[in-house]
């Protein structure tokens, strides 16, 4: 998140500040309602797409990174295909997500993954 601060919904300055990251207190208190995927190479974490309820209908992506040296090898694209998957789950039909508007290669990848700019 500092290093690469353009590809999170927050900002470093206020997350360090804060006791508990907002996915780590869903992973301690086991939640249901929210879900962390995770991409691996070996052993090695290499992405994340943090997943929660928007709506009754809507399942949110509100975090989605992967690591500098591992991109351009599909890893998102997977990540958004699981994630896209996990709607079952939730009982929803919609994923949706918001990108900064100088994120291009973000914005290029969630458009090659079917996703529109509304």
């Amino acid at each position: 998140m500092k290093l690469h601060p353009e590809c999170f919904g927050s900002r470093y300055e206020k997350q360090v500040k804060l006791p508990q990251l907002y996915f780590e207190k869903l992973i301690e208190e086991e939640s249901k309602n929210s879900a962390m995927l995770g991409a691996f190479i070996g052993s090695e974490l290499v992405g994340l797409c943090g997943l929660t309820p928007s709506t009754s209908k809507q399942v949110e992506i509100i975090q989605m990174y992967v690591v500098n040296k591992n991109r351009g090898l599909g890893i998102a694209f997977k990540l958004l295909d699981l994630a896209k998957r996990h709607l079952k789950l939730f009982n929803c039909n919609s994923l949706i997500l918001t990108v900064y508007q100088t994120n291009l290669s973000a914005i290029k990848t969630y458009q090659n993954a079917g996703f529109n700019i509304v």
